[in-house]
């Protein structure tokens, strides 16, 4: 006759004892370290950026680490890579490799996005490698040591071999030939690379994004040209959790 009045109490301690086992794993998300806790300098943006209300993106660009809060509940939070704070000059041009700090926003969104890569990467990569470097125009023609000539073709940059026969340099690749690296017009295929920005980016205006890598040994450490970098796994989290208009605070 006591069965009956134990198996409730057996029913509610099973309860118990299944929300006890998953209970570690909520708190270990809420006991992470948020923002306030980072060892970077106090200073009046991160203040700002810990006390504003709202959902909103953090990143301390001192701590290399990324936040997303929504009032003072902090939801997420990942390494991320910054700027190489280094300034790159060529021919009285220069470029600033650091990641811009202030209140930003994301403007845009996009899946499997591709990098339209600026100037100054056929520069930084012609100086890494020892390679000449040559600035190709749409229609010209320029000679090459393997013979024929490189040129460009329905904005595809390739090789005429002597035989007349056209070799286009797949998207993705770089137009190399000899010791030369052809940069290609702007605006052609060849200035489009796949997977350079992972699976996923978010826009923050002025060509500075939160973006994948397939750099995956970079994230953490000041490696970017500007742009914040996560693993593609924190960066979808953040892409379908963050929706357009969202501030970004970078301090």
């Amino acid at each position: 006759m006591r069965i009956p009045t134990l198996l409730p109490a057996l029913a509610g301690l099973a309860l118990a004892a299944t929300q006890a086992a998953a209970q570690p794993a909520l708190l270990g998300r809420s006991v992470l370290p948020g923002p306030e806790a980072a060892p970077g300098p106090v200073t009046p943006l991160r203040q700002q950026a810990i006390s504003a209300p709202g959902l909103r993106v953090l990143v301390s660009v001192d701590d290399r680490q990324l936040w997303l809060m929504d009032g003072q509940t902090m939801l997420y939070t990942a390494p991320v890579a910054v700027g190489k704070e280094v300034v790159m000059e060529y021919e009285g041009q220069s470029w600033d490799f650091t990641t811009p700090r202030g209140v930003r926003r994301v403007i845009g969104k996009e899946r499997n996005p591709m990098w339209s890569a600026p100037d100054w990467h056929y520069i930084e990569l012609a100086a890494l490698q020892g390679w000449k470097l040559v600035w190709l125009r749409g229609g010209q023609r320029v000679p090459v040591a393997e013979g024929g000539y490189v040129t460009t073709r329905g904005g595809v940059v390739g090789r005429v071999a002597p035989d007349g026969s056209w070799h286009p340099v797949a998207r993705g690749d770089e137009a190399v030939f000899g010791d030369t690296l052809f940069a290609p017009p702007p605006g052609s295929v060849n200035r489009s690379m796949p997977g350079i920005l992972g699976n996923y980016k978010l826009d923050t205006g002025n060509g500075i994004y939160l973006h994948g890598t397939p750099e995956e040994a970079s994230v953490g450490r000041p490696a970017t040209h500007g742009c914040m970098r996560l693993l593609d796994s924190d960066l979808e989290f953040l892409y379908r959790s963050v929706p357009v208009g969202t501030p970004v605070y970078v301090y």
